[in-house]
């Protein structure tokens, strides 16, 4: 329900659903991935938060610079957590680009909002629970430039695969490289 993360240094966390609020204090060089329903930050630096936040999030205390950014990731039950914690996942309920800034803590400029081209998929490799079900797929809604960002990648990489299988190059190659796609 509640999580706090305390004094940590060049770490990624994925985590499940928070439906009570996610601390980040005295940490640095971090990446955080959450569906949370309070978000609050103190003395963090140099991090990257993707989440769904149902509440603005609370900067303090000097945490600069921070990259705010929609949630990116995935994983087999998230749907079926989110629904327990009755998040409403739509882009009207996400707050993630709505920060609030304590009085006399962060410096103009010191946050900024991801841009769509930044923003990728963070994926969790996992196998799905059950035939039919779709590990990797994120069930909160993107802002449309994020959506129109995410097509053109997975559009590009749909081409390189095809200009991948043309090569004329023995199977053991051609094999190897399809399978790193």
């Amino acid at each position: 329900r509640y999580v706090s993360i305390v004094d940590c240094h060049d770490c990624t966390f994925v985590l499940g659903v928070i439906d009570g609020s996610l601390t980040l204090d005295s940490s640095d060089h971090c990446h955080i991935l959450t569906v949370t329903r309070c978000l609050r930050l103190f003395n963090t630096t140099h991090t990257t938060l993707n989440a769904f936040v149902a509440n603005p999030p609370v900067l303090s205390s000097d945490s600069t610079p921070l990259t705010l950014g929609p949630y990116t990731s995935s994983y087999p039950k998230l749907e079926e957590h989110i629904h327990a914690s009755g998040f409403n996942v739509s882009l009207s309920h996400n707050y993630w680009d709505q920060p609030l800034h304590l009085p006399d803590s962060c410096q103009p400029g010191t946050v900024t909002l991801m841009s769509p081209h930044e923003y990728y998929p963070f994926v969790i490799p996992v196998l799905p629970l059950e035939r039919g079900t779709d590990a990797q797929h994120n069930p909160c809604e993107l802002p449309p430039e994020f959506v129109k960002c995410l097509k053109i990648k997975a559009q590009a990489v749909s081409e390189m695969k095809d200009k991948i299988k043309d090569i004329p190059q023995a199977d053991s190659h051609r094999d190897t490289i399809q399978a790193k796609f």
